[in-house]
């Protein structure tokens, strides 16, 4: 993905995620005080005290009543220390885990405000990947950072009394533990090292084996692969994809086996230089309190600090993936240097000048010093040939892409000049594949907005929808779709359509588009609607897209496009007269709906 790095330079990952915390949640500071505490405490009570009871139960004259005490003063303060351990654990966990989600929220929002363009960047999809990681889970990125700074400080304060209690005994004891613990820290630094370094290579096998696994998933493939027998083809391609990510994953372990086999030569001979050197003392007359103390130690520390090496590890790998969270999230992924509000005039006047555009990462040009005026209340009807880039001129005056040379102009202004979101309340829009929500009817015209029934019905009334929502048991209130609601109600093709022209009418903005919305019925229902809209919005600025000439020939002008661009321009009547390449695209398409209609009637 092609972003500019931030001017200014952000402060390191792990301050940011503490002034994060600090911010939202500080009450986890105090339960981090009271963990360390505790958690430090317990485990070198139950190193000590063997200590003590082996040597009064050895002693000549065995007093019942100190052992008891003593005992009862042990079993005290390791229950308070465990119960706050774990309650403070427990609690934390939780809070620490809403933490997390809501850095999602903030990666969400920047999902659904970000340029529309990265939606139609395969390299995005890689980027996205590997930065919902950071939050995708309990158990890494950013919660698995929280959680180990929450466990580390007491991990080490127990390491340093670890550390007293080994080196009263020898300090060549201490060392023997602390290099096959160096030994281990450059591994386990090797290991997650190459796995970071196959991360793009793992993010596009998830992707892929995501995909199938949403197809398998997914009710709205079941029609097409039962009709088409498709559940096999689709098992291949998921076993194929799976077997590709075995391929990386094995060869990620393949690596890690052999640095682990290299770690464990080492952890054996530092095992076996203490036990050795524990003996000889033992043989030269340690107590068997003593050496049941230093032994209990000793493997506390070796296991301690290999605890710890592995949560340093852990993070330093996880802090990869949350530095990748963070620099997503830094870049510049929204355009939006405009400052001027919506045009307070009712609609809209459109001129494209001189626009030049490709597609990023294409090298084909769709236009090529486009010129194009729309005048205010104008209906100009978009038509052409499949390819010739009638939806790329609506993403562009919508600005979901930029154009690389001119411009193009609403009332006068430079869109680029307007507020974006501003700017993009002035349009409704109606595309060829209608997104229907799992919300109810009336929030899927409404989008989110207060307005009376009595709005919502005269929308769906004209949208010719008002019978179907009328018959619905909760009316507007009826979900659609059953993701949610199993209940819900799926529409047909044409009727999600309908849905979508209220949605646009709801909207009320200052000038409508619709793109190719009613493909999925026929020419003469398609030419009813169009006709029956553009008395709707007689006052309006609009624009229908279609591939079928004959449903837009009311309109005042008609653009026609091929591959060449906009090579055709006028009123119907205009470009009937040219006998250009209109002319023959409506002739033909005439006699193809002649012949259909007269097969209808023969049928019959």
């Amino acid at each position: 993905m092609e972003n500019a790095k931030p001017a200014n330079k952000k402060p390191h990952a792990l301050f940011r995620m503490l002034k994060y915390l600090k911010d939202h949640d500080p009450k986890i500071i105090g339960l981090f005080v009271v963990y360390t505490l505790c958690a430090s405490i317990h485990p070198v009570v139950g190193v000590v005290f063997p200590k003590y009871l082996i040597s009064q139960l050895l002693a000549d004259s065995i007093i019942i009543n100190s052992i008891l005490l003593v005992g009862a003063i042990f079993f005290l303060i390791s229950a308070i220390t465990n119960f706050l351990e774990n309650y403070t654990h427990s609690v934390s966990y939780t809070r620490i885990t809403y933490l997390r989600i809501r850095y999602l929220f903030i990666q969400f929002k920047l999902f659904l405000t970000m340029d529309y363009k990265y939606t139609e960047d395969p390299s995005f999809g890689t980027e996205y990947e590997l930065a919902f990681q950071a939050c995708s889970s309990n158990n890494n990125g950013i919660e698995q950072l929280y959680h180990s700074m929450f466990e580390i400080a007491a991990k080490i304060l127990s390491i340093v009394m670890y550390v007293i209690l080994v080196s009263l005994l020898s300090p060549w004891a201490f060392l023997a533990i602390f290099l096959s613990i160096i030994v281990g820290y450059f591994t386990s630094k090797f290991v997650e090292r190459y796995r970071y370094s196959q991360r793009a290579l793992l993010a596009q096998a998830n992707r892929k084996t995501r995909y199938y696994n949403e197809v398998t998933h997914d009710f709205k493939f079941g029609k097409d692969i039962r009709l088409y027998r498709l559940g096999d083809k689709v098992m291949d391609c998921y076993k194929n994809e799976i077997l590709s990510y075995q391929k990386v994953f094995r060869k990620i372990k393949n690596r890690e086996y052999g640095w682990a086999l290299f770690d464990l030569f080492f952890v054996l001979l530092s095992d076996i230089t203490v036990y050795a050197f524990l003996i000889k003392k033992y043989l030269e007359g340690m107590d068997l309190a003593s050496f049941t103390m230093y032994l209990g130690a000793c493997l506390a520390l070796s296991t301690a600090l290999k605890t710890i090496i592995g949560d340093l590890t852990t993070m330093r790998n996880e802090l990869r993936y949350v530095n990748d969270f963070f620099r997503f999230i830094d870049s510049p992924l929204v355009t939006n240097e405009g400052t001027l509000p919506p045009s307070s005039d009712d609609t809209l006047e459109v001129e494209f000048r001189n626009v030049t555009f490709k597609y990023p990462k294409t090298d084909k040009y769709i236009y090529q010093k486009l010129n194009l005026k729309i005048a205010k209340g104008e209906k100009l009807a978009i038509v052409g040939v499949n390819g010739a880039g009638k939806t790329t001129l609506v993403k562009l005056l919508t600005r979901l892409f930029d154009v690389e040379e001119g411009e193009i102009l609403v009332n006068g202004v430079p869109i680029k000049q307007y507020e974006l979101f501003g700017y993009l309340s002035m349009f409704s829009v109606v595309f060829q594949n209608i997104n229907i929500f799992a919300f109810p009817v009336r929030q899927n015209v409404t989008m989110g907005h207060d307005r009376s029934d009595e709005e919502v019905w005269d929308c769906l009334i004209k949208a010719g929808l008002e019978e179907k929502i009328s018959s619905l048991s909760g009316g507007l209130d009826h979900m659609l779709l059953k993701v949610i609601d199993e209940n819900g109600i799926e529409l047909s093709g044409g009727e999600n359509q309908k849905l979508a022209i209220a949605r646009a009418l709801f909207k009320q903005s200052k000038m409508i588009i619709l793109d190719e919305p009613t493909s999925a019925l026929d020419a003469l229902a398609e030419a009813d609607i169009y006709q029956r809209f553009n008395e709707l919005v007689t006052n309006k600025t609009t624009i229908y897209v279609s591939h079928r000439l004959a449903s837009t020939k009311f309109c005042d002008k008609i653009a026609f496009f091929n591959e060449d661009g906009l090579v055709e321009y006028g009123s119907h009547d205009e470009l009937m007269a040219l006998e250009g390449k209109y002319y023959h695209m409506f002739v033909t398409q005439g006699k193809y709906y002649q012949t259909q209609e007269n097969s209808d009637e023969t049928v019959a």
